[in-house]
């Protein structure tokens, strides 16, 4: 890791960052950040930062296995049929049956812009936006688990009529913007603050129309992420609220303090519901 900032000219600050990184399994990366800052006037600074990232698959995504016991309905008499599900590593004989294929490391590229100013004493606002972009992105897959895929995991020799694995099937954007505003005083014998913040971030999935199907699953009914599997294509984008704010009060007076705070929350939508 070199990291070198020093003032460019008066009144601007630049950061230049970079970063080798060599793994057994994954192969080496060279990431790298650059950043400027710019403070025109003490009561206001601009930001700004681009960088790219590397992330190898965690040792659970690579070798995490479990196999569990489900039940579904009997098309023929209704009653509970008990069948056996299962997480399965990259390199086992299930996974590669389906198609799985060595994970590799994720890479990302990172940009954000943003300022501090302060209009009057005691009161300071900030407001950045970010993007994200995440290719190679590590996710498990839906479950695989037609008729042709339990036939293809009988094929191996194994017990589990369905299965899912850990693959590098997407590739990511978000998009976000921060804003706060903190105030501080004086008053009622004590001290006063005040806090407001928003956040908006939104994720898409770049490739969502062409996830590539691997030739193993092809003519089995399958979809590698379905869009409404639990942890599928729509909780990834819409699971989670698109925006939140809070808004934050504290008062201070000798050993005593007192908070309350206030909390919305967006609207989302989730397939489990």
């Amino acid at each position: 890791l070199v990291d070198v900032e020093g003032d460019l000219v008066p009144r601007l600050l630049g950061n230049v960052a970079a970063r080798y990184e060599h793994y057994t399994d994954f192969g080496s990366k060279l990431t790298g950040k650059l950043a400027m800052r710019f403070q025109p006037t003490p009561l206001v600074t601009l930001r700004a930062t681009a960088s790219t990232g590397f992330r190898a698959p965690s040792l659970n995504q690579s070798y995490y296995s479990s196999v569990v016991t489900n039940f579904k309905t009997d098309p023929a008499t209704g009653d509970p049929l008990a069948f056996d599900i299962g997480i399965f590593p990259v390199n086992s004989r299930e996974a590669r049956a389906l198609g799985a294929r060595p994970l590799k490391a994720e890479s990302s590229r990172n940009y954000s812009a943003g300022f501090a100013i302060t209009p009057v004493e005691n009161l300071t606002f900030t407001s950045d936006v970010y993007l994200i972009d995440i290719d190679d992105r590590v996710v498990l897959t839906g479950f695989l688990d037609t008729d042709s895929v339990a036939s293809i995991l009988r094929g191996v020799g194994s017990r589990a009529e369905a299965a899912q694995y850990f693959t590098n099937a997407l590739d990511t954007r978000t998009r976000g913007l921060d804003v706060t505003g903190d105030f501080q005083s004086v008053a009622f014998g004590g001290t006063v603050g005040l806090n407001a913040a928003f956040n908006y971030t939104r994720t898409t999935i770049s490739n969502e129309s062409s996830i590539p199907l691997p030739p193993e699953l092809e003519g089995t009914g399958e979809e590698l992420i379905g869009r409404y599997d639990e942890g599928g294509l729509l909780a990834m984008t819409k699971e989670r609220p698109a925006w939140r704010s809070t808004l934050t009060g504290l008062y201070s007076r000798g050993p005593w303090s007192g908070l309350a705070r206030w909390s919305y929350y967006g609207k989302y939508t989730s397939s489990l519901y």
